[in-house]
């Protein structure tokens, strides 16, 4: 692997010696490759990766492939990578001796990992948990408080890392209350988009897809929760739920038995459009942010590599926040582009071959 330029990583080396000999479950908001570094010297490294793409890299990194399912895992010596949501994810996990904690964007996402594989430590163990100090860093012991005495470890790069000896048990995680958009009765998780509402972006695509989709293939972009792919489900389609995360995949999943729709439904964990087939329609509000980054980049290049994945006739329907101007990049890549609505804040595009 390359030189090594991941500051949580760099961090947590600075440190390695709190690692090293124990058995380590690292998890949370896991974003490169190169925390693999970090199992050297440990007795066992378990990975545990929600982000798809990320899952891939480490895993090929081990000499190993994996494929598009939610709940897999590859192990090699000492080292094992599980791309899974947490739940499943703690089911393949036993007793070890350290935790290992990248902060998530969402504080409550770790709070949800420290409540799940907590009760698995052994016996004078340790958690660690390090974060950038813009994305909350210098305040995650505040997630620790309740277990025992939290101390700071150190800070570099502009991230900080604490640390502290479990004493008590954590208090339950008050869950995510259920959202409702028409007749569709949607659960939801910490973390995954949009939580706990339909936000305007979506609620203003959905107002504009088409209304008759039978027997159509379907493509929900980004799924999240997979309310965009659950409405084009109930329209007739037959539609691909893609995420790079395996946590939104299954509440997707989750959420398409609840509404008696799984049978016309399938799940992918994919980046984008990566190995796609070709569908009727494409349906995505896509993020611009990836935690407190930009990532209109990534959009933009999918929207070049839509064409490609769209049959004949078939069209792709995007929301955007206005401000992100998808419109010429839009009309560079297809034949004729329509703004079917559009606001101060988002706008809804349709774009046809």
């Amino acid at each position: 692997m390359a030189n090594i330029n991941h500051p949580l990583t760099e961090l947590y080396l600075r440190n390695h010696d709190l690692l090293h000999g124990k058995d380590v479950v690292f998890a949370g908001d896991i974003d490169s490759m190169q925390v693999l570094h970090l199992a050297k010297g440990c007795k066992s490294a378990v990975f545990i990766i929600d982000n798809y793409a990320i899952a891939c890299q480490c895993a090929a990194a081990l000499g190993k492939t994996l494929n598009h399912e939610i709940n897999q895992s590859v192990t090699v010596g000492f080292i094992s990578v599980i791309f899974a949501p947490l739940t499943l994810a703690a089911e393949k996990i036993t007793k070890f001796s350290c935790l290992t904690l990248f902060l998530s964007k969402a504080k409550q996402k770790s709070a949800e990992i420290l409540r799940s594989l907590a009760p698995k430590l052994e016996q004078e163990s340790l958690i660690l948990i390090a974060g950038s100090n813009d994305g909350g860093g210098k305040s995650a012991d505040g997630l620790l408080k309740e277990c025992g005495e939290p101390y700071k470890v150190d800070t570099a790069r502009k991230c900080t890392l604490f640390a502290v000896k479990p004493a008590s048990p954590f208090s339950p995680l008050k869950a995510c209350p259920d959202i409702c958009y028409e007749n569709l009765q949607l659960k939801q998780k910490y973390g995954v988009f949009s939580q706990g509402r339909v936000d305007e972006g979506t609620s203003l695509l959905l107002k504009n897809l088409p209304q008759n989709l039978n027997g159509l293939k379907a493509l929900d972009l980004g799924c999240g929760c997979g309310i965009i792919g659950l409405y084009l489900a109930k329209k007739g389609a037959n539609v691909t739920f893609s995420d790079i995360s395996a946590e939104a995949l299954f509440l997707a999943e989750v959420n398409a038995k609840e509404n008696g729709l799984k049978e016309s439904c399938e799940f992918k964990a994919s980046f984008m459009l990566d190995d796609a087939p070709s569908f009727d329609v494409i349906a995505t509000n896509p993020p611009f942010h990836e935690g407190i980054k930009k990532a209109e980049k990534v959009t933009l290049e999918m929207i070049k590599e839509a064409p490609n994945h769209l049959n004949k006739g078939g069209a792709l329907y995007l929301v955007g926040n206005s401000f992100l101007n998808y419109g010429p990049t839009l009309e560079d890549a297809f034949e004729k582009v329509t703004v079917i609505e559009s606001n101060k804040r988002f706008t809804v595009f349709k774009a046809e071959n």
